[in-house]
């Protein structure tokens, strides 16, 4: 990618840049002397919310929250007349950065805190706003840190603790102290912080001396060098970190504005990877998008603007890549990784984070882009029940940014999400019903099983072996209400498991275990509906499955088959595992009979069907030969804190109850042979509707075996995946491969797709000839016979891919 040319901007050419620009100016920016002044300028607006500031309740009470905490911090910093302490807060030691990699936690969290004070120092109506005491803490405080901080003279410092701490948390939060306390802050230690800084990350590409920086941790060292260029008056560092957007250093391999081929970013199917080989939408999608957006407000007019870049790609992640995984603004934990088990982001703390980001994204973007993206973000925020911006935890600028969204009386939401998304790539599959939400965590070779790491996530064993999550309107917040410190590990819905006891991840550093199976994916039909599936063997190799989740426009259809186990312990399947505040666990029926109220009661039986009120109806469905199998409905207390599987990140200690709706199928005590399950979840059914759906189903099971999956659902869908070469009901694969068909309104779509990502060609036949001619083609997919229909589907270069071609007329479908 060639370097653009740059140029200079004048006084007047700054001020005329300024007054294109808007309203969203304040009269700081507004009077902007030169190019860096400007960027400063509009940094610190986008700290402190200013352009979208006003006197509405919400941002008062968030800023009286935050005022709160600065106060408390203001009284615990280390005073006296004695030797010079060894760090801001008593408790947080940093002298000793060069030996100690505590103290480099210490060092990010006091550069935290340190930020947050100047931070209120800044906010127009803070309690704190330009008192002398507080600015002197917190330039005191960064005299501390200054004094401690120089690996130029101690270069033991550059490979002490975890690198994020020392080249990203510190530095971050040092720039954006620096930025707000403007020239209050003595030139001495303003130089001796960049100094620091530009020592241990040098170049914003980097990570260390040899480590190519991507996706959002990219964006973060870009922002660093661009905000150390400004402080420092060094052009030549601000040039860096603008054109590290962009790699333009390693000609745009890395670039943040371009869709990833491999490893992390954005990818052109919605997937977001980052290390490799994990969804994280949440967490670091998040921050992908808010530093760019950021970068992209911080920069705009400016000679280091970034307008040879395409935000385009940033755009459309919202439609493709964040709104799938929004359950209005929570952000589902099928892509939040480790962080599913922070106390401090939850979440509903990663979608307003991320409706935050959105808004500014819009600041920037074409007026048609703008109008859209406000409206998505506005649709999130009004549709979240029980949603108090004045208390949700917020900055007090992300606050401001939400509520302008929610006070613009020219905007209209979005309406929510409806159908089935596939990001292949990432392999996850989701589901919309309008009332309800539903993604499964598949994993293989190439996507890992779930995140542990820096003593976070310590129980995640089987979150990435089928844990579905179940998003309805009755328990909107369920993953946010004490969940992942209260359910039992060993037992996510969804998931097929046995006994064995496992260890936790209580050690340092951070790892993504791989799968050892490669059948990770499946097909959409019609955007309505979908089906995905895996080929489990789990992490000790001594349990291995064939498991399926089928989409439909008002249910799940879950499968399993070949499920085999030499444990030598109990093995099951879990088909709900539902929480509830102690003592609020609704009316729960099994075949129609209510449970006894209240835990500690003996497991009872269900043959048919078992149904939680407000919540979903759990029909049972008979596998080919057989009938429908009985599960195991208790209903159980549970404890726990965050402290319990996360001893690293503000975790709150504080013990936690919960009661449990536990559904499970038993496959044997001691291991199993060729065991399988098939059910039917439905979403917000009342009892009456379950109990009629399980007298007559719908669904009709047509092959659960060793080798595939096939289900009709009575309604012109057939879904099916054939884990090897293999024939049922006259549908016929000559390798693996997922397959789907829907007739109705007078044509036959049909889909083929290779979840296990190989490169040759699948031939598969029809137990139907071609209705008509083609009406949609697709140039991967060739039609070899029309009696019956045969095609056989070129998946390239993308074989997880769906590729569909849609016919005239009706198929003549065989009966199930």
């Amino acid at each position: 990618m060639p370097v653009p040319r740059r140029t200079v901007l004048s006084g007047a050419l700054v001020t005329a840049t300024v007054a294109l620009l808007g309203s969203r100016l304040s009269t700081a920016t507004a009077h902007a002397e030169g190019p860096a002044d400007l960027v400063l300028a509009r940094r610190r607006e986008f700290l402190t919310g200013a352009p979208w500031m006003s006197d509405d309740a919400r941002i008062v009470a968030r800023r009286d929250a935050v005022d709160a905490t600065v106060a408390g911090l203001l009284g615990d910093i280390a005073t006296g007349s004695g030797p010079v302490p060894s760090g801001v807060w008593p408790d947080r030691p940093i002298d000793r950065l060069d030996s100690e990699a505590q103290h480099f936690v210490n060092l990010q969290s006091t550069a935290d805190e340190l930020q947050s004070i100047a931070l209120a120092w800044a906010t127009e109506g803070s309690v704190h706003q330009g008192r002398t005491e507080v600015r002197d803490a917190a330039v005191g405080g960064l005299e501390l840190v200054a004094r401690y901080f120089t690996p130029a003279e101690k270069p033991e410092m550059a490979t002490v603790g975890n690198w994020y701490n020392r080249e990203i948390g510190a530095p971050k939060a040092i720039m954006d102290a620096l930025v707000l306390l403007g020239a209050e802050v003595p030139a001495a230690t303003r130089t001796a912080l960049l100094d620091a800084c530009r020592t241990l990350v040098p170049n914003p590409n980097l990570r260390g001396e040899d480590i190519r920086e991507v996706s959002a941790n990219r964006t973060d060292k870009a922002t660093i060098a661009v905000l150390r260029g400004v402080l420092g008056a060094d052009p030549a560092a601000t040039e860096s970190g603008r054109a590290a957007f962009s790699d333009e250093e390693g000609g745009g391999r890395d670039d943040v504005f371009a869709f990833a081929t491999s490893g992390d970013g954005i990818y052109a199917d919605g997937s977001l990877i980052q290390h490799r080989r994990l969804p994280y939408v949440g967490g670091y999608g998040t921050v992908l998008l808010s530093r760019v957006a950021a970068a992209l407000w911080m920069l705009q007019g400016s000679e280091w603007s970034l307008e040879d870049a395409d935000p385009t790609v940033f755009y459309d992640a919202v439609d493709r890549a964040f709104t799938p995984f929004q359950w209005d603004a929570r952000t589902m934990s099928t892509t939040r990784g480790r962080g599913v088990s922070r106390s401090d982001i939850l979440e509903i703390d990663n979608g307003l984070g991320l409706a935050a980001a959105v808004h500014l994204l819009a600041e920037s973007a074409p007026a048609e882009r703008r109008t859209a993206l406000r409206a998505t973000a506005r649709g999130w925020l009004e549709r979240t029940p029980g949603l108090d911006l004045g208390t949700a935890g917020m900055g007090v600028a992300n606050t401001a940014r939400c509520v302008d969204l929610l006070t613009d009386p020219e905007l209209s939401p979005a309406p929510r999400l409806s159908g089935t998304v596939h990001t292949h790539l990432q392999e996850r599959m989701v589901h919309h019903g309008g009332t309800w939400a539903a993604v499964v965590n598949t994993s293989s070779t190439r996507i890992g099983r779930f995140e542990w790491g820096n003593r976070q996530n310590q129980y995640g064993w089987y979150q990435g072996d089928g844990m579905m999550f179940l998003y309805t309107e009755s328990r909107h917040d369920h993953y946010d209400d004490g969940y992942w410190p209260t359910v039992d590990p060993y037992a996510p819905a969804g998931v097929t498991a046995n006994s064995q006891e496992l260890e936790p991840h209580a050690e340092e550093g951070t790892s993504i275990p791989a799968a050892k199976n490669t059948y990770a994916g499946g097909t959409t039909l019609g955007g309505d509906s979908g089906s995905t599936a895996m080929d489990l063997t789990n992490d000790r190799g001594n349990l291995s499955a064939l498991t399926s989740w089928t989409y439909l426009p008002g249910s799940v259809v879950c499968l399993g088959s070949a499920i085999t186990d030499s444990s030598g312990t109990e093995v099951r399947t879990v088909l709900e595992n539902r929480g509830y505040p102690k003592g609020g666990v609704p009316a729960v029926q099994a075949d129609g009979t209510a449970l006894p109220a209240g835990t500690g009661g003996d497991p009872v039986q269900a043959r048919t069907s078992v149904h939680v009120a407000g919540h979903a109806g759990i029909v049972l469905l008979a596998r080919p030969g057989g009938a429908p199998e009985p599960v195991r409905v208790r209903i159980e207390s549970r404890s726990g804190s965050w402290t319990t599987i996360d001893t690293l990140k503000n975790s709150d200690p504080t013990p936690i109850e919960r009661d449990y709706v536990r559904v499970e199928r038993i496959h044997g005590d001691s291991g199993a042979t060729d065991a399988g399950y098939a059910y039917q979840i439905l979403p917000g059914a009342d009892a009456a509707a379950t109990s009629s759906a399980a007298e007559a189903p719908g669904v009709v099971v047509v092959a659960a075996d060793a080798r595939c999956h096939l289900l009709h659902d009575g309604e012109g869908r057939w879904f099916g995946h054939f884990f090897a070469p293999a024939q049922a009901a006259g549908f016929t694969a000559d390798r693996s491969c997922s397959i789907g068909v829907h007739v109705g309104d007078g044509a036959t779509e049909i889909a083929v797709a290779d979840p296990r990502r190989a490169t040759e060609p699948v031939t598969v036949t029809f137990p139907f000839d071609a209705p008509g001619p083609v009406r949609t083609p697709d140039d991967r997919v060739r039609v070899v016979a029309t009696a019956p229909l045969t095609v056989t589907v070129d998946t390239g270069t993308d074989p997880a891919a769906t590729r569909r071609v849609v016919f005239d007329g009706a198929a003549a479908l065989p009966a199930p």
